[in-house]
C-alpha cells in the first residue's frame, strides 16, 4: 500500500529521488577525496574528510525522513542527520586553518572543539529520553508526504550558533588567503559553495521554504561536492601553492628565489625582514638591484658569513645558495638566509674560552706562543725585522695572596689584566705567562717605543689603588724587555728567555722598574 502511494504522488517520488541522489553523491565524493589523499599523500585534507563524513550521515538521514510514514522511522532520520550536522561547523574550521597553514590547535583543544559537537548529536540521539535539544516532535503528512514538525529545546540555538561561529572562521581563514594571493575566482567559487548551506539554513529558519522540504541537506552536499572539485580537480595549483605557503613562508630562514638571469622568481616574510626593499621590487628585478642582498653568495660553493646591521642591532647572518637544475639544465637558483648571530656568539664565546685565560681576559700560555711565535716568524721575513717582549711580574704578589686572601689576589689580576688590554695594540699580543707572570710581544715595535710603553704600564698600575672588600692597597710590577734587533735571538723562544732574564735584573735591581736585557746581564731568577 505504502508502495502503491509512493508511486502515485508525484511529488514524493521526486523528494524521495532527490534525497537517494544527494546520499549517493555525498558517498562517491567522500570515496574519490579519500583515495585521492592516499595518492597524493594529502594529510592537510584530514578535516575535510570529517567534514564530507559529516554531510553523508545528514544526507543519509534526510532520506530516511523523506521516506518515513511513521514518526518513529522519520525520528531514525532525524537522529542519523544529527549525527553530523554538529560537526559541520568545526570540521569546516579545522579545515580552513590547515588550508590557510597556520599551527594546528593542540590535541586537547582539538578535542575540546569535537567533543562539545558531540555532545549535541547525542542530545538529540537521546531524543525522546532527554528533550534539550528537541523539547517535541511531531509527524505529519501532507499531500502524502511526510515530515517531521520539531520543536526547538535550550540546545537547539546554542548548537546553532556553536556550527555558525566556527563556519565564519572557516570563511574568514580561507578568504584572507585568497585575497593576499589575489586569487578573486577562486575566492568566489569557494565562497558559494561555503555560503549555499549556509543561506539556506537561515532561509529555513525564517519559513521561506514549505514545512515538507528540507533543503539544507542538498545544499551541503552541493557545496561539499563544489569544494572537492575545487581541491581536488579543477585547481590542484592553488592546493599546491598553499603548500608553498607552509613551507617556504613558515621557514626560519629567508627564502629568495631567482632565475638562471639572476632576476627576482620569490622571496617569503622573513626575507622582507631582512631586505625590506623586496616589498617594492617587482618580479623579474634584477637581484643586483635589490638593496643589501648578498651577492657574493651566489658565487659560492660554501656557507657565506656577513655581519647585518638593523637598526642598533648587529647580526651575524649565514646565506647559502643552491642551484635548480631541470633536465641537466640550470633553471634557477635559491637563497637561504638565516640569523646565525646566536650561535656564532656561542662559537666566539668557546673559541675565548679556549684562548683566553679565563682570569685576566689575557691570552693563556699555549695560545700566545701560537701567535706570537707565528707574528715572530712574519716579523723576520721583514726588512726592519723589529719587535719586542714584555715580560712582566707583579711585585710581593704572594704576600697580597696572603695577606688579603686569595680571591683578593685574583681580583688583582683581573684588573692588571683589563689594564693591560686597553693600553695595547690589536696587533699586540698579549698573554698570562704564569701565576703572576704577563707577557706581551710587541711586532714592529723599537727598543725606546717599547720601554716608553712599559713604563706607562708600570706607572699607570702603581697609581691604582684597589679598593677591595673594604681594603685599599697598591702594587707594584717590574719590567723585563728584550728587543729583536738589540738582542738578536735565535727564535722566539730564545726572545722570551732573554727577556725573562731582564726581568730578573729588574727584580733583583730592587723591583718595581723596567729593565733591558743586556748579554752580561744574570741567569739565576730571583723568587
Amino acid at each position: 500500500m505504502v508502495l502503491y502511494k509512493l508511486l502515485l504522488d508525484r511529488k514524493r517520488i521526486v523528494v524521495s529521488i532527490l534525497s537517494v541522489a544527494q546520499f549517493i553523491f555525498a558517498v562517491i565524493a567522500i570515496v574519490i577525496t579519500s583515495s585521492s589523499l592516499v595518492r597524493l599523500r594529502q594529510k592537510r585534507l584530514m578535516y575535510f574528510i570529517l567534514l564530507s563524513v559529516a554531510v553523508v550521515f545528514h544526507a543519509l538521514g534526510y532520506f530516511f525522513v523523506t521516506t518515513a510514514v511513521t514518526l518513529d522511522g522519520a525520528l531514525i532520520g532525524w537522529k542519523l542527520m544529527y549525527l553530523g550536522v554538529p560537526l559541520v561547523g568545526p570540521t569546516y574550521y579545522l579545515f580552513s586553518r590547515d588550508y590557510r597553514g597556520l599551527k594546528r590547535h593542540s590535541l586537547p583543544t582539538t578535542f575540546i572543539i569535537l567533543f562539545i559537537g558531540l555532545v549535541f548529536s547525542w542530545s538529540v540521539v537521546a531524543y525522546p529520553l532527554t528533550t534539550v535539544y528537541y523539547s517535541g516532535a511531531e509527524f505529519v503528512q501532507l499531500a502524502d508526504i511526510g515530515y517531521l514538525v520539531t520543536t526547538p529545546g535550550i540546545l537547539y540555538y546554542p548548537c546553532l550558533i556553536y556550527i555558525s561561529i566556527f563556519m565564519l572562521l572557516g570563511i574568514y581563514n580561507l578568504l584572507r588567503v585568497f585575497f593576499m594571493e589575489r586569487r578573486f575566482k577562486g575566492a568566489a567559487l569557494f565562497l558559494t559553495a561555503v555560503l549555499l548551506p549556509f543561506v539556506v539554513q537561515i532561509l529555513s529558519l525564517i519559513k521561506v521554504f514549505p514545512q515538507s522540504l528540507h533543503p539544507t541537506s542538498a545544499a551541503l552536499v552541493m557545496g561539499m561536492i563544489l569544494m572537492f572539485f575545487f581541491l581536488l580537480r579543477h585547481r590542484q595549483d592553488e592546493w599546491q601553492s598553499t603548500g608553498r605557503e607552509l613551507v617556504v613562508e613558515n621557514m626560519e630562514s629567508a627564502f629568495i628565489l631567482v632565475d638562471r638571469n639572476r632576476k627576482l622568481l620569490d622571496y617569503n616574510k622573513h626575507a622582507k625582514e631582512f631586505f625590506p626593499s623586496l616589498s617594492e621590487a617587482k618580479i623579474g628585478t634584477p637581484i643586483d638591484q635589490i638593496e643589501r642582498i648578498p651577492l657574493e653568495v651566489l658565487e659560492m660553493n660554501d656557507a657565506y658569513h656577513f655581519d647585518f646591521g638593523m637598526g642598533e642591532t648587529t647580526l651575524n647572518l649565514s646565506a647559502m645558495s643552491t642551484d635548480i637544475m631541470s633536465s641537466g639544465l640550470h633553471t634557477g637558483t635559491y637563497i637561504l638566509i638565516s640569523n646565525d648571530t646566536e650561535n656564532h656568539k656561542m662559537m666566539q664565546e668557546l673559541t675565548r674560552l679556549a684562548r683566553c685565560d679565563d682570569l685576566t681576559g689575557l691570552y693563556n700560555r699555549v695560545t700566545f706562543f701560537r701567535d706570537a711565535t707565528l707574528s715572530f716568524d712574519l716579523t723576520q721575513r721583514q726588512e726592519s725585522k723589529t719587535g719586542c717582549v714584555l715580560m712582566i711580574d707583579i711585585d710581593y704578589f704572594k704576600t697580597v695572596n696572603d695577606t688579603y686572601g686569595h680571591a683578593t689576589g685574583d681580583e688583582v689580576l683581573r684588573r692588571i689584566g683589563s689594564i693591560i688590554l686597553n693600553r695595547f695594540r690589536r696587533t699586540d699580543v698579549c698573554g698570562r705567562y704564569g701565576g703572576e707572570e704577563l707577557c706581551i710581544w710587541m711586532p714592529s715595535t723599537r727598543l725606546h717605543g717599547a720601554i716608553k710603553v712599559a713604563e706607562e704600564i708600570r706607572e699607570t698600575i702603581k697609581g691604582y689603588v684597589f679598593n677591595i672588600d673594604d681594603v685599599s692597597f697598591s702594587v707594584t710590577i717590574s719590567v723585563g724587555i728584550a728587543s729583536v734587533v738589540e738582542s738578536m735571538p735565535s727564535d722566539f723562544e730564545d726572545l722570551m728567555k732573554k727577556a725573562d732574564i731582564a726581568l730578573y735584573e729588574a727584580k733583583r735591581s730592587g723591583r718595581d722598574r723596567v729593565n733591558v736585557y743586556h748579554e752580561d746581564a744574570p741567569e739565576t731568577p730571583v723568587a
